[in-house]
């Protein structure tokens, strides 16, 4: 737990290099997680400019508390950035 109490004082330090990534980013953040606070996908969707913030209705643990919607969310993302001929 307390690599994740520095996640602030880290989120700080790298809040003028996230305008800059261009890579798409999915933000996948559960509604109850009480490990790490969804204002933390907030932050980080307010500054990457190519990115789309989710909210699952789940715990920390979202790929096992919501499997379905998790998987779903990650297979959209994927297939729509591929390259045409390697898409599913």
């Amino acid at each position: 737990m307390r690599y994740v109490r520095t996640y602030p004082a880290e989120l700080d330090a790298l809040e003028p290099l996230l305008p800059a990534i261009r890579t798409p980013v999915r933000i996948i953040a559960p509604e109850r997680d009480l490990v790490v606070p969804r204002a933390h996908g907030d932050y980080l969707a307010a500054r990457l400019p190519n990115s789309t913030l989710d909210v699952v209705e789940a715990g920390h643990f979202a790929w096992e508390e919501a499997p379905k919607a998790y998987a779903s969310l990650v297979l959209d993302w994927w297939d729509r950035h591929q390259p045409a001929e390697t898409r599913r």
